[in-house]
């Protein structure tokens, strides 16, 4: 969920947008649970799930936010998931989940607890094979996150998904996505969905500026001495094609599969919605779930198609 450009405090409203997108986090994480709990022998799963920019929970229509969406699918997944074990004579299994939860903003961070609490209260009668705890953090994201990869390593948690809705394009610094994925003590299975909002970034620097895309692009590590693939362009369209390009050049080294879909909404701008992964099978499950939902745009202008 994004945290700036709403006003959680006073309410905020749900776009479709970003509802199609929530369908899309819901449906995946669903088949994320069902995938990682179908060993026969398995008696537990543990995880940690990290909302990097959480916002308050909710929408002014009531709607979940993606906090609320991880709760709630555990919750169903999991009984869904024993229901079949049993069909089939299984045991059952139990869900271990630590929930880490950051909005840059206190009051909604105060906000999104009296959500997620009473919630949590409900489910520990209704739910007993399911285990969640939560910490909550209100910081910038790259301010916290040290403290974040402290909890996961201390807590021997080797499954780990991050959902990284940011507002814009630069919370988040490309190193620390390569430290989440390919870091010498990154969790063995991790996932990250990531926003990107090319949109604006290249609408704004549709001066065609190499120095003034470096410098807003500092943060994924493009040095000036990448832009010459830039040099020479006169028309817009293709340079920002190229310059499009080369952000998903650098973005799609941070793990060995990256799926990458852009997003209209209905003011017209796009943003990425992007899904880092080191396993082909989580690749292969997120793109299916993309498939199904056929309101989503393939990523690209011209030269990216079928990325």
């Amino acid at each position: 969920m994004k945290t700036e450009g709403y006003n959680w405090t006073k309410g905020a409203d749900l776009d479709d947008h970003s509802r199609r997108k929530h369908k899309v986090l819901r449906e995946y994480f669903r088949q994320y649970l069902t995938v990682r709990c179908q060993n026969p022998h398995q008696a537990k799963f543990r995880l940690a799930i990290v909302d990097g920019f959480s916002g308050s929970g909710r929408y002014n229509c009531g709607a979940p936010g993606s906090p609320i969406i991880f709760i709630e699918e555990l919750s169903s997944a999991l009984e869904e998931i024993n229901l079949n074990r049993a069909g089939r004579g299984l045991g059952t299994i139990e869900i271990e989940a630590l929930l880490i939860f950051n909005d840059a903003i206190p009051s909604v961070t105060d906000m999104l607890r009296s959500h997620c609490e009473p919630l949590l209260a409900s489910l520990k009668d209704s739910t007993q094979k399911l285990h969640v705890s939560i910490c909550y953090f209100s910081g910038e994201f790259e301010t916290v996150y040290p403290r974040i990869k402290d909890l996961i390593l201390k807590g021997h948690y080797r499954s780990v998904l991050y959902n990284l809705d940011q507002y814009g394009h630069t919370g988040v610094n490309i190193s620390t996505l390569q430290d989440m994925l390919r870091g010498p003590l990154s969790a063995p299975s991790t996932e990250v969905f990531y926003t990107f909002a090319i949109e604006g970034l290249l609408t704004y620097l549709s001066g065609r500026n190499p120095m003034l895309l470096s410098r807003q692009l500092g943060h994924l590590g493009i040095e000036p001495s990448n832009m010459k693939a830039l040099e020479g362009l006169l028309s817009k369209t293709a340079w920002l094609g190229a310059a499009e390009r080369l952000v998903y050049e650098t973005l799609k080294n941070c793990a060995l599969y990256v799926s990458p879909f852009s997003i209209r909404n209905p003011n017209g701008w796009r943003y990425w919605m992007l899904h880092f992964a080191n396993n082909y099978r989580a690749r292969q499950v997120y793109n299916d779930v993309l498939h199904d939902n056929g309101q989503l745009d393939h990523f690209g202008r011209s030269g990216l198609a079928g990325c």
